[in-house]
């Protein structure tokens, strides 16, 4: 017997609309709201005690009609430069038309002799305020380019770091080469399709089905299980040898029909409190329950990026059938 098909719009919350991505060394990049030319990063760059921008992160964006969140991911090559035996730091900063988006600032500092791949990442929400508010990440909407770039500085004069630059290459060479800067920018938001109903082709393994993402600031998230709010941290959060909740982790969540997996991410800064090293535990529970296979460990100096850059929650819901 035939099976009618008949076209079906569905809209859904909590989409990837577009992802924006590549290595910031000249590139051109289309995707859905255009065509976009990656900065050429040729050159190391030297940081000063100024924020100043940081080479490879300008780009001029305009989201995809539909967009609630634009999440940015930038990725570059860290190295010492003086060596200091407490290690070198630097700080940065996003900034958006022009104006610094305060609580994107952050830190980063390593070991002696140190050399790292850091990811300076945000997020910035599109439609829940009824006036732009960018120095703290918040857009009534955002439908022209806007200027985006990422600011860093170092944080003294004997702390300083070089960018896009390794001086250890393979066979114990010092090779000092020029590492180019990646730039990944997704919208995420509610998206139209055009589907057939009854129809065998309608089954896809391994989608995502919603991305749930933002500050924890306490803003609402709307996606297609429903509308979230995220816990608001305004403090720093002083940890003991005891477990206890990590601020701005928590989230009551139901992911929609046909989820087989569920990925969460949780960014926090962290630092030394007693001494120069520390050393971080963590574990997940779901319903009060713990899931065991995830506990993890690692010993940190100084500050670290633990999954890091402000706190933040990306949930990626996939199916398998």
């Amino acid at each position: 017997m035939h099976n009618p098909r008949y076209n079906s719009v569905i809209e859904q919350e909590g989409q990837v609309l577009e992802t924006l991505a590549g290595v910031c060394d000249g590139r051109s990049v289309t995707v859905s709201s255009g065509t976009y030319t990656l900065e050429n990063v040729t050159a190391r760059q030297d940081l000063s005690t100024t924020l100043a921008k940081i080479t490879g992160s300008g780009i001029s964006y305009k989201p995809p009609p539909g967009t609630r969140q634009v999440a940015v991911k930038f990725y570059i090559h860290v190295r010492h430069k003086d060596g200091d035996s407490y290690g070198d730091i630097f700080n940065y900063k996003f900034k958006l038309d022009g104006t610094e988006v305060n609580n994107s600032l952050g830190t980063w500092r390593s070991g002696r002799y140190s050399h790292d791949q850091v990811c300076i990442n945000y997020v910035f929400d599109i439609g829940n305020v009824s006036t732009d508010s960018i120095a703290n990440g918040k857009l009534a909407s955002w439908d022209t380019h806007k200027n985006m770039e990422i600011l860093g500085c170092d944080w003294g004069g004997s702390w300083e770091v070089y960018l896009h630059y390794a001086e250890y290459t393979p066979g114990q060479a010092y090779g000092n080469i020029v590492i180019p800067p990646r730039l990944e920018i997704q919208a995420i938001g509610r998206k139209s399709d055009t589907t057939f109903l009854n129809s065998f082709f309608n089954e896809r393994k391994g989608q995502v089905l919603e991305t749930l993402t933002g500050v924890c600031d306490g803003r609402t998230i709307t996606v297609d299980s429903g509308t979230y709010t995220l816990e608001n941290v305004t403090a720093e959060q002083d940890a003991t040898n005891s477990w206890a909740d990590l601020t701005g982790s928590s989230i009551s969540y139901k992911p929609p029909p046909g989820t087989r997996q569920i990925i969460y991410k949780y960014y926090c800064l962290a630092t030394m409190h007693d001494g120069s090293h520390l050393t971080y535990h963590s574990k997940c529970l779901v319903d009060g329950q713990e899931c065991t296979s995830f506990r993890y460990n690692q010993q940190l100096y100084q500050h670290a990026y633990i999954m890091v850059f402000f706190i933040m929650f990306l949930i990626l819901v996939l199916r398998m059938k």
